[in-house]
């Protein structure tokens, strides 16, 4: 991994192919995965055999809502329960939508963001168990 401040390629298509690895042991449905740099530009994006091709897109904007709020997108949804009329209103900041739903984490390195994972497939606890596998496996901080 680059040491500097974001993810390289080789090392988001790792953590790609540990989420892909997770759902196959946890008996998910088909996944897609999307791992993004600190910007949100896609790094990679897998779309397993029988994923439509929605779950690649929800998957890049849940790694896109967490990197926007600096959180994993079950704590967004937090935020959204508890706030829904600021969410209502910042939400449209976003250059991307914005997903509340569990299965998007920010991965950090040392304490510094280095990009973010998207799942979307299975259910959402799943999904983001998956993400949170990978990047703990690599070594990374995946909140």
């Amino acid at each position: 991994m680059n040491e500097v401040c974001m993810l390289d390629f080789d090392t988001a298509r790792r953590l790609a192919d540990e989420v892909l690895a997770q759902g196959r042991v946890l008996d998910c449905a088909p996944l897609a995965v999307a791992v993004v740099d600190p910007s949100g530009t896609p790094l990679v994006l897998f779309r397993t055999d029988g994923a439509p091709p929605m779950w690649g897109r929800i998957a890049q904007a849940k790694a896109r809502t967490a990197l926007d709020f600096g959180r994993s997108t079950a704590q967004v949804q937090g935020m959204v329960r508890d706030h829904p009329d600021l969410m209502r209103a910042i939400a449209p900041l976003s250059e991307e939508p914005v997903i509340a739903a569990a299965g998007g984490i920010v991965v950090r390195h040392k304490g510094r963001i280095v990009g973010a994972i998207g799942v979307s497939g299975d259910t959402s606890e799943n999904d983001a168990a998956c993400a949170r596998h990978a990047a703990e496996l690599l070594g990374f901080e995946g909140m």
